[in-house]
């Protein structure tokens, strides 16, 4: 079979759906990568893989819709050249344009991901619902002959049954993209003064204001305890400025990490306050070695973690709260230990890659061996 995998943002096809890939070729099937960078560095970690990479032109901050039918006809281009059995379109921006795309080209077999409603539904006032307008006329025109639709959360699902976007037939949900559990290995909690990690691109839906007050907080009555923040400045309209990082005080940030496996090992918990999530993968990791979290209680974070046994769910947008959990963890070294021990066994139950990908495939009709 011939498959195509298009995404948003390059380093996802590696970094997300690297071992989805890696399967479908070792099966002896071909795959196409697609994203918008030009970039040595991704068409090499897909070439790795034993894929093919392709950029395709989608602008990823523009708001100009000319912009996204500029990409969506270049990928038509492209998709009428290779002839896929297959077309898998991730990201809810993408996931319209790029079914349309598929549409277009005549493919057999078109799926779409959506891995959170992303700035269109959680941007507010009246640009906030400008663009969840638009979205949803996209989506359901986009929509309207996929073969499938996967979530990666009941609440997304929910949300696409309410917008009338989607067949209720021709939707289903998996439990995010899933973790490698052989690559990101459990460890013992680290000795010495404790660290607190957030992963996550500088946007104001992530919560990194909030986790930047509540390091504040907690540090107020524990200056011990060091916050680290991992992820890349994003170009942006919710992009959070370089100024305005630089000048926190009480978080150390390091920019963008190609590997946060070293980050993860050397924090004593994680942390993500995002505003909504499809699945966050960061919090996955940060499961499988044996962190404890706190997140939000919020669509897509709240799936990830039993509040109360591997972490604590906190309400959004609320930096006391945030700073509060991680103290009730930081302070009890018991219930820190016992959060770190079944933080392992969640990630192992419930969010294997390789249990992820085989419904993956199934849902995109390439068959498992």
């Amino acid at each position: 079979m011939k498959v195509v995998i298009v995404v948003g943002f390059g380093t996802s096809l590696v970094n997300f759906r690297g071992e989805l890939i890696r399967s479908i070729v070792a099966d002896g099937h071909q795959v196409w990568g697609m994203a918008p960078e030009d970039d040595p560095k991704v068409r090499a970690g897909v070439e790795a893989l034993g894929a093919q990479y392709e950029v395709v032109p989608f602008n990823r901050t523009s708001l100009n819709p000319l912009d996204d039918l500029r990409g969506m006809r270049a990928l038509t281009r492209k998709l009428e050249g290779i002839r896929p059995d297959v077309v898998l379109s991730a990201t809810l921006r993408i996931a319209s344009w790029g079914s349309l795309a598929a549409e277009y080209a005549q493919v057999p077999k078109r799926v779409a991901m959506v891995t959170g409603m992303g700035t269109a539904f959680t941007a507010e006032g009246p640009k906030g619902q400008l663009m969840a307008f638009v979205a949803k006329r996209l989506m359901k025109r986009a929509f309207r002959r996929v073969s499938q639709v996967i979530v990666q959360n009941p609440d997304d699902q929910r949300a696409l049954l309410d917008l009338g976007v989607i067949d209720p037939a021709r939707l289903a949900v998996v439990n995010g993209s899933g973790v490698d559990i052989t690559k990101f290995e459990a460890s013992l909690l680290p000795a010495g003064p404790p660290r607190v990690l957030m992963i996550a691109r500088l946007l104001v839906e992530k919560g990194v204001r909030e986790y930047a007050a509540a390091a504040s907080i907690v540090r107020k009555t524990r200056p011990d305890v060091q916050f680290d923040l991992v992820g890349p400045l994003e170009d942006h309209s919710s992009g959070i400025e370089r100024a305005e990082v630089e000048g926190w005080k009480d978080i150390v940030w390091h920019g963008q990490q190609d590997d946060v496996r070293p980050w993860i090992q050397q924090c004593a918990l994680y942390c993500l306050p995002s505003y909504r999530e499809g699945t966050p993968r960061t919090v996955l990791e940060a499961l499988a070695m044996s962190r404890p979290v706190v997140t939000s209680d919020a669509i897509g974070c709240r799936e990830t973690i039993i509040d109360g046994v591997e972490g604590f769910l906190v309400p959004p947008k609320n930096a006391e709260a945030l700073a509060s959990a991680l103290l009730r963890i930081l302070d009890d070294p018991v219930r820190h230990q016992a959060m770190a021990s079944r933080a392992r066994r969640r990630a192992e139950e419930k969010y294997d890659v390789n249990l992820i990908n085989r419904e993956m495939r199934r849902l995109m009709g390439v068959p498992n061996p």
